[in-house]
This record gives C-alpha cells, structure tokens and sequence, in this order.
C-alpha cells in the first residue's frame, strides 16, 4: 500500500496517534495525517503526547496540525478518516476520492479532545486494534 493519509477534526489527538502508530508498528513510512477543521500551526494535545510517548514509545512532540487540502487528498493512495462524518465531508467536496476513502474502523472512534489521558489512552488503544484489522498484528 502507497501512501496513507489519516484525518480526524483539529489533528491533533486522532489523526497523529494513528499516523504515529502506523509509522510505528507497521514500518510505514509514508503516512500523514490532517484535520478537517484544523489550524495549521500549534501542537498536538499534550494528553496524546503523553500517551503516545508513555504507552507506545512514538514521540508526537513534533506534530504540527495542518488542515485537510486538496492536493492532500489526492496526493494519497488511501484515506482512513475517524468518523463517517468526516468520510462524508470528504466525499461530499472530493468525489472523484471516493474509492480510495474509508473509516478506520467500523464504528466511529470517539474523539477524545480536552479530557483526561484515560480517554486518549482508551482511543490510542482503538486505534491500534483498527490499524491491526487492516493490516494484521505488529510482529514483535
């Protein structure tokens, strides 16, 4: 598989744990990630870093948000976004990306933004188990 782009809402909790996570556990290195709603610049949650860190071992202290665009949509050979909102919002302004977007799951991964890091360690956990499915376990 070519290229993967990750989008949630701000990218700064769900689409970098699963583009840090891919990275990670499946050697991928081309894999990105983005936020319909995102504004470009800042950092990721400080919550996502920790867990990212603390759990996984990825280091997400680098991650700078960026907002969807055109040319990210098309420049990836597949989307996995968080929500079937977000695959709809895709859809519905890109059409012509359809066949290459999905959801990460098969139910909406919940979006853990201002709450405590059980919750992000909860989501970075279903995430992981998403990522498996789709590509089969880490080998360790």
């Amino acid at each position: 598989m070519g290229s993967i782009l990750f989008v949630c809402t701000g990218n700064t909790c769900r689409s970098p744990m699963a583009e840090g996570l891919a990275r990670e556990l499946f050697g991928k290195t081309d894999v990105f990630s983005r936020g319909i709603s995102a504004q470009n610049g800042g950092t990721a949650s400080p919550q996502a870093v920790w867990v990212m860190s603390d759990v996984y071992g990825i280091d997400l202290s680098g991650h700078v948000p960026q907002r969807l665009t055109e040319a990210d949509v098309y420049a990836a050979e597949v989307i996995f976004t968080m929500t079937e909102a977000h695959k709809g919002h895709i859809s519905k302004l890109f059409p012509a990306v359809c066949d290459k977007l999905f959801t990460v799951g098969d139910e909406d991964i919940s979006d853990p933004f201002m709450s405590d890091v059980d919750v992000y360690a909860a989501c970075a956990e279903e995430i992981k188990k998403c990522l498996e499915t789709l590509y089969g376990p880490a080998s360790q």
